[in-house]
């Protein structure tokens, strides 16, 4: 009998209380009983229905989507083009002595390019209201529109770019902005690259307290998909 359990609790290992209860009958001498095998017929039935309800566990084929908060970085060249885009790899890591930031950055965009000259920029918290704004910001490349065309798009869309405390120019009514100061090298993230920052100084918009926007709302209204990406009127 006890034979005949133990290979039972090898194939279904998962009703721990039943199998303590089993062991427990076998410290005491009594497996060979014929008045207890009713008892530990019942502890493997146990175990078998619970083993067919334990959870089975799949591959996961694609990682599931966050709900991020969505920023747009600020920067500005050497050359003097302002320009911004709209990036959710962005956290805090740390707080004393100063607070830190982690961001990522995708290779090959111009705000790559500018931050990594001049290891400075201007990290915004975007509300709800900047939800038009994702397609010209993080749909569209500088290098193929030019200079000054994703300033055109927000001014025309009622966020006219304003000056900032330093060089960058910043959007209207975000959450908060953040001066960030690259610390070290940037580190090599595949395709994109990290970039560790001190924050330098924060402020927020007096008066204005709109509801933070989110890659989930922004993927539940169609603008971005699931990977993350600016979906384009064409892409509809």
């Amino acid at each position: 009998m006890y034979q005949a359990i133990t290979a039972c609790r090898a194939a279904h290992p998962y009703h721990a209380k039943a199998w303590r209860g089993v062991a427990s009958l076998r410290s005491r001498n009594v497996m060979t009983a014929p008045h207890w095998w009713p008892v530990l017929l019942v502890s493997v039935v146990i175990a078998e229905a619970d083993a067919a309800c334990a959870p089975s566990r799949s591959v996961l084929q694609q990682p599931i989507p966050l709900n991020s908060p969505v920023f747009s970085l600020a920067t500005l060249s050497a050359s003097g083009e302002q320009n911004m885009n709209v990036l959710t790899f962005a956290t805090p890591v740390g707080v004393r002595p100063v607070r830190v930031w982690a961001i990522s950055l995708w290779r090959g965009t111009a705000t790559h390019a500018a931050f990594s000259e001049q290891r400075t920029g201007v990290l915004q918290q975007l509300a709800a209201h900047h939800a038009p704004l994702i397609l010209p910001l993080g749909g569209h490349s500088m290098k193929n529109e030019g200079g000054g065309w994703k300033a055109k798009q927000c001014d025309e869309l009622g966020f006219a770019w304003e000056d900032g405390p330093d060089s960058e120019s910043v959007l209207p009514g975000c959450l908060a902005y953040y001066k960030l100061k690259q610390q070290g090298e940037l580190i090599n993230a595949g395709e994109h690259d990290v970039a560790i920052c001190t924050v330098d100084g924060a402020w927020t918009t007096p008066g204005v307290t709109p509801e933070a926007l989110s890659t989930q709302s922004l993927r539940d209204a169609g603008i971005i998909t699931a990977a993350g990406r600016a979906v384009r009127p064409g892409d509809i």
